[in-house]
């Protein structure tokens, strides 16, 4: 007699463990209910440890490549601001005419009026800031002058900080 294996979730935990189809000694309750004791319990962190691994992946620009990023905080609150509150509406419109809903497993359980939850509206700050970090590390590297430079700052194509 050949067994297959298939994933079946725990139910209120969102992790996977395996359950035999065939020969299983215990029915699919029995069995959660002996794997849940196993079960690691971290997965309402899943959004935020995204978010941390691309802060992880990114932040590291900020001193290697001397982006300056974080030092210019006004411009990069100006930066990302809009896109906070754009999306942020969006979203709450989204999820008001039911076209939009999360994985409450998932998500912190933060939520803010309107049923947007924390980890959405820090996704709005993290995402922008990765990739004005991005776009900040290519730019000192290619030498790429933008327009938002002071005039002393900029020599040939240069800024006079890296020499």
């Amino acid at each position: 007699m050949r067994l297959r294996l298939t994933t079946h979730p725990v139910a209120g935990c969102g992790c996977v463990y395996r359950h035999r189809t065939a020969g299983c000694p215990y029915a699919l309750r029995e069995c959660q209910a002996t794997n849940r004791s196993t079960c690691l319990k971290v997965s309402h962190l899943a959004y935020v440890g995204v978010l941390a691994f691309i802060l992880i992946g990114t932040g590291w620009l900020e001193i290697a490549m001397r982006t300056r990023v974080y030092s210019k905080w006004r411009r990069l609150l100006l930066s990302i601001a809009p896109v906070v509150v754009v999306f942020s509406a969006w979203d709450l419109y989204a999820i008001a005419q039911g076209h939009w809903t999360f994985d409450w497993a998932h998500v912190t359980g933060v939520v803010f009026p309107g049923g947007l939850p924390l980890d959405e509206v820090l996704f709005f700050v993290i995402v922008p800031i990765a990739a004005i970090l991005t776009l900040e590390a290519v730019r000192s590297v290619k030498r790429w002058p933008i327009g938002d430079e002071p005039a002393d700052e900029i020599v040939n194509g240069r800024r006079i900080g890296d020499r």
